[in-house]
């Protein structure tokens, strides 16, 4: 069967439930990913447009993965497609289609995803607007007057915004109308919780710091075993990276993360900072997936920073520091910023702690929540605030020199931001933040809910929240937008 897939950048589609023994690749720009779900095991390979191949064991479950947002066209199926790219393009009127886009003020919006042969594009909006290509942000891209048509003949990506402030997104569909195909109530705390996509697991920490993992279609929870001992599930952090999941703790004195498999749960211990240099961890942060910022104790309270890979262990010098410091981040450009005692304040440093600044915040900070996240897309930190005070989170590009404000219908305990987009835990409340526009939804969870205690969101789009009274609940499915000003978009396609 031939299907036309779109792939966010650097996202894993949706999977689609195929039975089959042949992948054909009819149009793709540049190299794709693949990956085939086969009994309880996978495999993943790289494509380009024109490859094809064949496994011997039937496949049930393929995804595809792209770098660029693109429109795909690949053949699933029992039986191979005979194909010739080159023989199969229409020309003239036939070729021709319509489709459209919404237009949003504030940041580039992806309207024409790239694609594969596509020829001219026309598009037209009765507004005035922007466009833009790769790279496309508000100082760069060329105005479109209202009406006016505009004519480009590229196979790219085409980004584009709205010039009126009054177009923003409303979200038509609330989180508790999509489908939840996963949610039990554990009867006590659940931590940090995954989705691998690769089993169709489910991960999170128990309330006694064990790992476990659970079929999204149900089943007895068993438990992973990750080689370490001595954390605590409140102050740990966990992150899913090509392929495997990694977690700290420690091995054999040594302050260590455990690399396990997700297609099979191995795992292989890497120390990160050897000699027993502390005795417990406090809490550490993952910084891009590729720098641990750990706070120890060993009598006194130590800080470190080391490669993933457990190269260049650096203590952070504390002595100038005018604080006690036993959590912190880390701002994009790895400014280290740790947590005053009074929760008011941020001590930086840029130079492993030669020196120290000052940082007030505009709301204090709840000492015992995971309150805050940087997103990586856009270089952006947010924190949420004492749940006591007015709901809100606070976003800050300037490492904490000014903050903006973007305010809440229900408090805040946690914040995890990602792509311009915050997920937000609250009293009895999960919320959804478009932080351009400040547009938000919110879905009531299970009563009794004391606060959210984490979301992650899988690379299958997926929303996997834990929270208070263990609760873990994933959402499949994306929100549905309207509003914007509409562009109509004419292109030739193949």
């Amino acid at each position: 069967m031939l299907k036309t897939v779109t792939l966010t950048a650097k996202q894993w589609s949706m999977p689609l439930t195929s039975v089959g023994h042949h992948i054909n690749v009819v149009l793709a720009a540049g190299t794709i990913k693949c990956r085939l779900r086969q009994g309880d095991d996978s495999l993943q390979t790289d494509l380009v447009s024109g490859m094809a191949f064949r496994t011997d064991e039937q496949y049930s479950q393929v995804q595809f993965y792209s770098e660029t947002a693109q429109v795909i066209k690949v053949w699933v199926g029992q039986l191979p497609l005979d194909y010739s790219p080159a023989n199969a393009r229409l020309v003239g009127s036939a070729a021709l289609a319509s489709d459209s886009a919404s237009l949003f003020y504030g940041n580039p919006q992806l309207i024409l995803p790239a694609e594969t042969l596509r020829g001219k594009v026309v598009m037209q909006s009765d507004k005035q607007w922007y466009v833009g290509g790769a790279g496309a942000h508000v100082g760069n891209m060329i105005l479109v007057a209202a009406g006016e048509k505009f004519e480009t003949t590229t196979e790219g990506a085409v980004y584009g915004r709205s010039n009126d402030a009054g177009d923003t997104p409303v979200y038509s569909t609330e989180l508790t109308s999509m489908t939840p195909s996963y949610n039990e109530d554990k009867g006590a705390q659940a931590y940090h919780a995954h989705l691998n996509t690769i089993k169709d697991d489910v991960l999170y920490f128990d309330h006694t710091g064990l790992l476990k993992r659970e079929p999204r279609a149900g089943g007895a929870s068993i438990v992973i075993p990750t080689g370490l001992t001595g954390y605590s599930a409140d102050t740990q952090e966990s992150f899913i990276k090509n392929g495997y999941f990694y977690t700290f703790g420690f091995a054999s004195g040594d302050f260590a993360v455990s690399k396990i498999d997700l297609t099979n749960y191995t795992y292989e211990v890497v120390p990160l900072v050897t000699g027993a240099a502390f005795s417990s961890m406090q809490s550490c942060w993952v910084h891009k997936k590729s720098k641990i910022l750990v706070f120890g104790v060993v009598g006194t309270a130590q800080t470190w920073l080391v490669n993933l890979d457990g190269s260049n262990p650096q203590q952070v010098d504390m002595t100038n520091c005018p604080s006690h410091a036993s959590r912190g981040f880390m701002f994009a450009d790895e400014t280290i910023a740790v947590l005053s005692g009074d929760t008011s304040q941020l001590h930086t440093t840029s130079d492993m702690g030669t020196t120290w600044k000052t940082v007030v915040l505009p709301q204090n900070i709840d000492y015992f929540q995971r309150q805050w996240s940087l997103d990586e897309a856009t270089s952006a930190f947010y924190y949420s605030g004492d749940a006591t005070k007015p709901a809100a989170i606070y976003q800050t590009e300037d490492n904490g020199a000014s903050w903006k404000t973007i305010s809440l219908s229900s408090d805040a305990y946690s914040v995890y931001v990602a792509n311009n987009k915050a997920y937000i835990g609250g009293l009895n409340r999960a919320m959804y933040v478009d932080v351009p526009t400040g547009g938000q939804i919110f879905a009531d969870t299970l009563a009794g809910l004391s606060s959210g205690l984490g979301f992650t969101v899988a690379d299958s789009g997926a929303l996997v929240y834990s929270g208070g009274g263990g609760v873990i609940r994933i959402y499949d499915g994306s929100l549905n937008l309207a509003g914007g000003a509409p562009v109509r978009i004419l292109k030739e396609v193949s």
